[in-house]
């Protein structure tokens, strides 16, 4: 068995490789945004220049000479932070370098991720060859977007909670939210399970992230990034079928645009409230299975979070699905002892739902009643939701750690 699991993986990684070599050095949208912004800073261009859409694509060829082909509007400051380095060099050699720095976050994440849940070598060459061939992860590469090393400090999140290291888990959520918007669900979450201090420390360390940022992009950046975020947040979701969210599959079905011609009912204002009612029952699920305490139950707690963010993000493309695999490895440990038939099942169903490539954009998705079809990563990741709660309800409580444990 550990012949075949490492035989999958070489193929896996080889396959991943072989893929991505054209990609290596190809500026890309999403990789030249960030990269951009990179270059402004160390250029010390006026960084409130990110959140106009009229000059920031002119910024594009006026500092890298690629043509104009992305925007910044939805990032963060810190993302500038992180890209300085890179956007020293030319765009295609600061694109190769980005990939290497992107693979070695993905190396990392997945040792401490597997270290967490204690997989032996047949479970990590395995779940190695799951990783490298999932699709989401994929094209994160091609684009050079962010969430290779956003991978790595979710595994860190899990890591340093489950280990009662309180103040170096909000370090971590503190940089995840501004590093991408991303994490308020593990807050939602802290506050269900009474950890305060998570809590606390969290926004202390963000503060402080914003507050030395500040010194290099200006507080003024951040400011604009603040006024742009409340009508990105509450603008109506796109009726599109590339959009893999919740509020992207009941806008495809409800709202008529340029986009969807066709939708199966022209009820626009339903739209965001449905949307609304889904996360609220979704953080009821969250206090459902928040109240499983022990390790087991709290790696499940973690995974309904971050699957929550994920389905109920204003924007989102297949790469943010990179996310869901560390609650798919946390719902594989709790099935790893002898599961149902169903539960069998559906997890084999939920991983080709979220790892395969599907064409998304094609119109016979988009224009036809066949887009149904066409949401696999909404499907899969509210089948991961339910087989999660089903877990949890089945994981032997333990008593409760304090709050302040471990800090």
């Amino acid at each position: 068995m550990q012949w075949i699991a490492a035989g999958f993986m070489l193929v896996s990684t080889g396959f991943f490789a072989v893929r991505l070599i054209p990609y290596l050095e190809r500026p890309t949208g999403g990789f030249m945004g960030a990269f951009t912004a990179g270059r402004m800073l160390v250029t010390h261009q006026d960084m409130r220049i990110l959140y106009d859409t009229k000059r920031f694509p002119e910024m594009i060829p006026a500092l890298t000479g690629q043509p104009p082909m992305d925007v910044f509007v939805g990032n963060t400051p810190l993302l500038a932070v992180l890209l300085a380095p890179f956007a020293t060099l030319p765009a295609p050699a600061g694109k190769l370098a980005w990939e290497l720095f992107s693979l070695a976050c993905v190396v990392i994440a997945l040792l401490v991720i597997y270290g967490h849940f204690k997989f032996n070598f047949t479970e990590s060459t395995v779940m190695t060859a799951l990783v490298f061939g999932y699709n989401p992860l994929y094209v994160n590469f091609v684009y050079g977007q962010v969430y290779a090393p956003l991978f790595l400090i979710q595994a860190c999140v899990v890591r340093f909670w489950s280990e009662g290291r309180i103040l170096a888990a909000s370090v971590a959520i503190a940089l995840l939210v501004a590093l991408k918007g991303y994490g308020a669900l593990f807050l939602v979450l802290a506050l269900l399970r009474k950890e305060w201090l998570l809590v606390l420390y969290s926004l202390m360390g963000y503060l402080a992230v914003v507050a030395v940022s500040s010194l290099a992009v200006g507080l003024d950046a951040w400011v604009a990034y603040a006024s742009q975020l409340q009508p990105f947040l509450s603008s109506m979701p796109d009726p599109e079928t590339y959009q893999q969210t919740v509020g992207s599959f009941l806008a495809w079905i409800l709202l008529h645009d340029r986009w969807n011609a066709q939708p199966g009912f022209d009820s626009p204002l339903l739209v965001v409230p449905f949307v609304a009612a889904f996360l609220v029952a979704g953080i009821m699920l969250l206090y459902r299975v928040s109240r499983q305490s022990s390790r087991p139950g709290l790696d499940l707690s973690i995974g309904v979070a971050i699957i929550l963010g994920v389905l109920t993000a204003p924007r989102l493309y297949d790469y943010h699905y990179v996310f869901v695999l560390i609650p798919v490895m946390a719902c594989y440990r709790a099935l790893s002892d002898p599961a149902s038939r169903p539960e069998i099942i559906a997890f084999a169903v939920m991983l080709l739902l979220l790892s395969v490539k599907f064409p998304y954009y094609d119109q016979v998705f988009q224009r036809t009643w066949l887009g149904l079809a066409a949401f696999t990563r909404v499907y899969g990741g509210l089948i991961l939701l339910w087989l999660l709660y089903r877990l949890a309800r089945v994981t032997p409580q333990l008593t409760m750690q304090p709050s302040g444990a471990g800090t």
